[in-house]
């Protein structure tokens, strides 16, 4: 009796190690088919997050160099960082809120200065045109570390 039950144990032995075999091998593309999904799901996160940072970038330096600023390159700003309430935390959106509110103000401003006002409006609108680039300037310096926690791919080794 126990020699057919080692017989039988025996001759089901090889199915038993190719199904463990074949089970382990289904587990490990299962492992890497996710590795992989997660991984591509990073990369297209950070290529619409990239947009969203070159677009401020950009539109920031317009607002140094550009004089003045028209609502073309404001409306362009607003349209290439709409999605940016779906990438980014709270922080971010506040901020390129405030960048789009400065520009106008500075458009404003510019504005104000190349139409013929009074002395007194036109000096305000200079000292106010002077506050927007000192501001704007200093964003520009700030802005890689705003958005570093976001981009930042030294934690995808």
């Amino acid at each position: 009796m126990c020699e057919q039950w080692v017989s039988d144990l025996l001759r089901g032995l090889p199915a038993a190690i190719i199904s463990l075999v074949v089970g382990a091998i289904v587990a490990w593309f299962a492992y890497r088919l996710a590795a992989t999904t997660k991984a591509k799901f990073r990369l297209d996160l950070f290529e619409k997050r990239h947009e969203v940072f070159m677009a401020t970038w950009k539109y920031l330096q317009d607002l140094v160099q550009k004089n003045p600023v028209t609502t073309t390159d404001i409306f362009t700003f607003s349209t290439n960082t709409a999605n940016a309430k779906f990438l980014f935390g709270e922080e971010i959106v506040q901020f390129l809120e405030e960048a789009q509110s400065k520009g106008i103000q500075l458009g404003t401003a510019q504005y104000t200065i190349s139409w013929p006002p009074s002395d007194e409006a036109r000096s305000q609108a200079s000292a106010e045109c002077r506050e927007l680039v000192v501001w704007v300037e200093r964003e520009l310096k700030q802005v890689k570390d705003r958005f570093k926690p976001y981009l930042d791919l030294s934690s995808w080794q």
